[in-house]
Order: C-alpha cells, then sequence, then structure tokens
C-alpha cells in the first residue's frame, strides 16, 4: 500500500528508529483513512499519554468508521 520496500515497512515499525519524515507519515495516515496530529507538547504531556500504550490506545479508527459509529451509515 505505500509504495515502498519491506526495511522501509519496518523502520516505521520501530519505535527507536524515530526520524520518519511528515510526509511519510502524512503517507501512513492516508493509508489508514486517519488524521495525523503533530503539536508541540509539554514532556509532562508526553508522559501523560505514553503512559498507556496498549494497541487500543495506540490504534486510531479510520474515518468511514468512526461515521459509522456515529451515525450508523457507510461511506462507500
Amino acid at each position: 500500500m505505500m509504495e515502498t520496500n519491506q526495511s522501509a515497512v519496518s523502520r516505521l515499525e520501530d519505535p527507536e528508529y524515530g526520524a520518519q519524515s511528515l510526509d511519510t507519515l502524512v503517507k501512513v495516515a492516508h493509508i489508514f483513512d486517519c488524521a495525523l496530529s503533530v503539536k508541540f507538547i509539554p514532556y509532562s504531556k508526553l508522559a501523560e499519554e505514553s503512559a498507556d500504550l496498549t494497541n487500543e490506545a495506540l490504534t486510531a479508527d479510520s474515518f468511514e468508521s468512526e461515521l459509522n459509529k456515529i451515525y450508523g451509515v457507510s461511506h462507500g
């Protein structure tokens, strides 16, 4: 889906890599049909947000999935 090689995808999955470009992150958000938020926050807020690293907390619903949950309709 990303039209790239496996090593590039592996870097995205590696939490230690940390050098993804904004263009790449926008592409990933588009592929997963979700928003990308980039903002400056204090370290204390980062610590709060990093306390819950469950799959549920780290996974974003797609736009279509959210529409379906809110309005009970499918956009497709």
